[in-house]
């Protein structure tokens, strides 16, 4: 038995923020109005960027972070576990819906319709340059480095997530109303 029951659904909801963060439509919203280029220069771009390859240590930091923040909890063993399996369950869905399948197509409609033919080419033509290719290189470590930076805005933030999330299921099973 769990000697602290409200921690799970806390939990549930910090993973569900994780997503909906790194995922946020706002970053894949395109200005319709915006005549579409050719589908081939997206491609050539997001190729020229490895988009792909850039993905996979994404989700790598993403379950780090999830780590991290289970052993900030002060959860039993069996409570840590029971919430790395419902995470990864959770995460398993995401991987699935967000596979390169599945979000290559969308990000192809998505440039075509931010940037003009021209302008993918142009950005093509820099990211196979040398320095073009020094970004895209060090582009993981960037990455990482930044999950390095949220998982330590997140350490700081989880526990007034927690307090306002207890105080709110409190006055939910009180029958306060805001």
């Amino acid at each position: 038995m769990m000697k602290h029951p409200n921690r799970i659904p806390v939990l549930l909801l910090t993973a569900g923020f994780f997503t909906a963060a790194l995922f946020t439509p706002s970053l894949f919203a395109a200005d319709e109005e915006k005549e579409a280029p050719t589908e081939s220069a997206a491609k050539r771009l997001m190729k020229v960027m490895q988009v792909e390859k850039q993905m996979a240590p994404m989700w790598e930091n993403m379950k780090g972070m999830q780590d991290a923040m289970l052993d900030q909890q002060n959860l039993t063993n069996d409570e840590k576990e029971q919430a790395r399996e419902i995470m990864a369950a959770s995460m398993e869905e995401v991987e699935k819906a967000l596979s390169w399948e599945n979000l290559e197509p969308m990000m192809v409609r998505v440039y075509a319709a931010t940037f003009t033919a021209e302008e993918m080419d142009k950005m093509s033509d820099f990211f196979e340059s040398p320095d073009g290719q020094t970004y895209v290189e060090k582009q993981p470590n960037l990455q990482q480095a930044m999950m390095t930076e949220m998982q330590t805005l997140m350490t700081d933030l989880m526990p007034k997530i927690q307090q306002r999330t207890q105080e709110a299921i409190e006055r939910i099973q009180s029958g306060e109303a805001n």
